[in-house]
Protein backbone atom coordinates (compact mmCIF):
# COMPACT_ATOMS: atom_id res chain seq x y z
CA UNK A 1 0.00 0.00 0.00
CA UNK A 2 1.33 3.54 -0.77
CA UNK A 3 -0.16 7.02 0.29
CA UNK A 4 -0.01 9.73 -2.26
CA UNK A 5 0.27 12.81 -0.97
CA UNK A 6 -2.04 16.06 -2.26
CA UNK A 7 1.25 17.38 -3.65
CA UNK A 8 2.17 14.39 -5.55
CA UNK A 9 -1.54 14.15 -6.44
CA UNK A 10 -2.04 17.80 -8.27
CA UNK A 11 1.40 17.39 -10.27
CA UNK A 12 0.38 14.07 -11.47
CA UNK A 13 -2.62 15.35 -12.73
CA UNK A 14 -1.15 18.61 -13.64
CA UNK A 15 1.19 16.52 -15.82
CA UNK A 16 3.68 19.27 -15.05
CA UNK A 17 7.58 17.54 -15.33
CA UNK A 18 7.94 16.30 -11.46
CA UNK A 19 4.53 14.97 -12.64
CA UNK A 20 5.95 12.72 -14.86
CA UNK A 21 8.63 11.60 -12.55
CA UNK A 22 6.27 10.93 -10.05
CA UNK A 23 4.34 8.31 -12.64
CA UNK A 24 6.79 5.66 -12.19
CA UNK A 25 6.19 5.79 -8.33
CA UNK A 26 2.36 5.73 -8.91
CA UNK A 27 0.62 2.50 -7.60
CA UNK A 28 -1.93 0.51 -8.83
CA UNK A 29 -5.75 1.33 -8.10
CA UNK A 30 -5.85 -1.47 -5.14
CA UNK A 31 -2.66 -0.84 -3.64
CA UNK A 32 -3.36 3.17 -3.29
CA UNK A 33 -4.47 4.43 -0.20
CA UNK A 34 -6.42 7.64 0.03
CA UNK A 35 -6.88 9.43 3.46
CA UNK A 36 -10.13 11.31 3.29
CA UNK A 37 -8.09 14.33 3.73
CA UNK A 38 -6.37 13.69 0.86
CA UNK A 39 -9.28 13.38 -0.64
CA UNK A 40 -10.81 16.97 0.83
CA UNK A 41 -7.86 18.84 -0.15
CA UNK A 42 -7.59 17.65 -4.19
CA UNK A 43 -11.22 18.42 -4.41
CA UNK A 44 -10.83 21.37 -3.27
CA UNK A 45 -7.89 22.23 -5.61
CA UNK A 46 -9.28 20.97 -8.77
CA UNK A 47 -12.83 22.76 -7.79
CA UNK A 48 -10.65 26.32 -7.63
CA UNK A 49 -8.51 25.09 -10.60
CA UNK A 50 -10.16 22.61 -13.13
CA UNK A 51 -13.80 22.96 -12.32
CA UNK A 52 -16.57 20.91 -10.79
CA UNK A 53 -16.31 18.36 -13.57
CA UNK A 54 -12.99 17.14 -13.08
CA UNK A 55 -13.50 17.43 -9.55
CA UNK A 56 -15.72 14.72 -9.83
CA UNK A 57 -13.93 12.98 -11.89
CA UNK A 58 -10.80 12.30 -9.32
CA UNK A 59 -12.86 12.01 -6.93
CA UNK A 60 -14.86 8.76 -8.50
CA UNK A 61 -11.27 7.63 -9.12
CA UNK A 62 -10.11 8.66 -5.53
CA UNK A 63 -13.55 6.43 -4.31
CA UNK A 64 -12.31 3.17 -6.09
CA UNK A 65 -8.81 2.78 -4.62
CA UNK A 66 -8.41 2.21 -0.89
CA UNK A 67 -9.99 5.14 1.09
CA UNK A 68 -8.49 5.28 4.46
CA UNK A 69 -11.60 7.47 6.82
CA UNK A 70 -9.82 10.49 9.10
CA UNK A 71 -9.80 9.14 12.79
CA UNK A 72 -9.66 11.96 15.21
CA UNK A 73 -9.23 10.74 18.45
CA UNK A 74 -6.95 11.95 21.23
CA UNK A 75 -5.24 9.21 21.60
CA UNK A 76 -4.17 10.29 17.84
CA UNK A 77 -3.14 13.90 18.55
CA UNK A 78 0.15 13.13 20.34
CA UNK A 79 1.56 10.83 17.46
CA UNK A 80 0.19 13.48 15.09
CA UNK A 81 2.14 15.73 16.98
CA UNK A 82 5.24 13.74 16.63
CA UNK A 83 5.21 12.90 12.98
CA UNK A 84 4.95 16.74 12.18
CA UNK A 85 7.84 17.55 14.52
CA UNK A 86 10.15 14.58 13.36
CA UNK A 87 8.99 14.56 9.58
CA UNK A 88 8.48 18.50 9.44
CA UNK A 89 4.96 17.97 8.11
CA UNK A 90 1.97 19.95 7.99
CA UNK A 91 -1.14 18.79 9.86
CA UNK A 92 -2.58 17.59 7.02
CA UNK A 93 0.26 15.78 6.05
CA UNK A 94 0.60 14.27 9.71
CA UNK A 95 -3.20 13.16 9.68
CA UNK A 96 -2.57 11.70 6.45
CA UNK A 97 0.41 9.51 7.37
CA UNK A 98 -1.21 8.70 11.12
CA UNK A 99 -4.28 7.20 9.37
CA UNK A 100 -2.49 5.20 6.78
CA UNK A 101 0.28 3.73 9.71
CA UNK A 102 -3.20 2.28 11.76
CA UNK A 103 -4.35 0.14 8.56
Amino acid sequence: MRVVDTSAWIEWLAASPAGANLAGEIPAREAWLVPTIVQLELTKWLNREAGDDKADQVTAFTSMCVVCAARYQKSHSRRRSALCAQHRLATADAIALRDSLAL
